[in-house]
């Protein structure tokens, strides 16, 4: 004949058993209805390798009045990558102008410039600028350089977002109106979202363990109405009470089993 204390203890085990599957299929039902977080973003790189003969506003980086700092205007196709067929529009601003010992002029440099494609729809990134000018003297002629370092602050189209960095150098004759210019670097471009597809699951939420008609019957059977109680305190002398309860809504949970301390 089976004891109180073995129905006790078969009823706390249904009553982990159903707890664990009901607890299971909420995390699964959840998961299929809430979707899983955004896949981790995978990045681009693009080389940049562009050149190009622009035009200066001025003649020549060194040829501004005498009051610096001096700001040129500078624009002109380019070719390389990623723009075959691309524009440069920018600036170069000199300023602390000085005579080494070595002569001709040194000055420092910085500016800022959007490279772009010749169709609007292939994009464009934007860059900013600094580094050394220097002023030079041959027998022949006299010439001018920039060279420095850059660093990509954006971009739209497919650069929409995009970050990187690289070299710039400018390099044209004294008092003409020509430069050549010439970037290398690297574009990083961030790829857009794509979030895991969702279940298709239409389940409704899970009720929690222990609550609605089918739990509770599995629960009350077998006599484990001896084992339950309401979360209110009610007590259950018959399956059919507890049964009743669960199917009005009241929560079931086990009894505590007093521990005997030795």
């Amino acid at each position: 004949m089976e004891t109180r204390e073995t129905g006790r203890r078969r009823g706390a085990a249904r009553w982990a058993s159903t707890g664990m599957a009901v607890l299971a299929l909420a995390v699964a039902l959840s998961a299929g209805l809430l979707g899983a977080a955004p896949r981790a973003l995978a990045q681009t790189s693009v080389t940049i390798s562009q050149q190009g003969d622009l035009t200066d506003d001025q003649p020549g980086f060194a040829s501004c009045p005498d009051a610096w700092p001096c700001t040129s205007t500078v624009t002109g196709p380019l070719t390389g990558t990623p723009f075959a067929g691309g524009t440069f529009v920018g600036t170069l601003t000199t300023d602390n102008w000085v005579n080494p010992p070595t002569g001709g002029l040194i000055a420092d440099g910085s500016g800022a410039a959007t490279i772009a494609g010749a169709d609007p729809t292939t994009g464009s990134f934007s860059i900013t600028y600094s580094g050394t000018y220097l002023n030079y003297f041959s027998p022949e002629s006299l010439f001018g350089t920039f060279e420095g370092t850059f660093t990509v602050t954006g971009g739209t189209g497919p650069y929409a977002g995009a970050t990187g960095s690289g070299t710039i150098a400018f390099t044209e004759a004294f008092l003409v109106v020509d430069l050549e210019v010439s970037l290398t670097g690297e574009l990083i471009v961030p790829a857009a979202p794509t979030a895991t597809p969702t279940a298709t699951a239409t389940a409704t939420t899970p009720p929690a363990a222990g609550t609605g008609a089918s739990v509770g019957a599995k629960l009350c059977q077998k006599g484990g109405f001896a084992d339950l109680r309401g979360l209110d305190g009610t007590r259950f002398a018959t399956t059919g009470e507890c049964v009743s309860f669960a199917a009005s809504g009241g929560v079931l949970v086990p009894i505590p089993t007093a521990t005997t301390m030795p």
